[in-house]
């Protein structure tokens, strides 16, 4: 994928608008994992082991994803911002 090139003056804002964005980004992966956590009970109460060993990594991916991108987006004022 081709890098586009950007104004130095839109980076900023542009970086402020993601520290807004990514607090929603991250509720929406937890309440995934939130719902996913509940079909994980139910799937190992029903004895499907490999399916529940399935979804939790699944989950384990998607908590991995949060931190790589808020780190990625936000590198500095890390402790201004949650999600690491």
């Amino acid at each position: 994928m081709k890098r586009q090139s950007y104004n130095p003056k839109d980076i900023e804002p542009t970086i402020e608008k993601l520290r807004m964005l990514m607090p929603y980004w991250i509720s929406r992966d937890n309440q995934r994992i939130q719902d996913s956590e509940e079909w994980l009970r139910k799937i190992d109460d029903m004895g499907l082991k490999e399916v529940a060993c399935e979804l939790k990594e699944t989950n384990r991916h998607i908590e991995n994803r949060q931190i790589r991108r808020w780190k990625k987006i936000v590198p500095q004022d890390r402790e201004r911002y949650p999600g690491e």
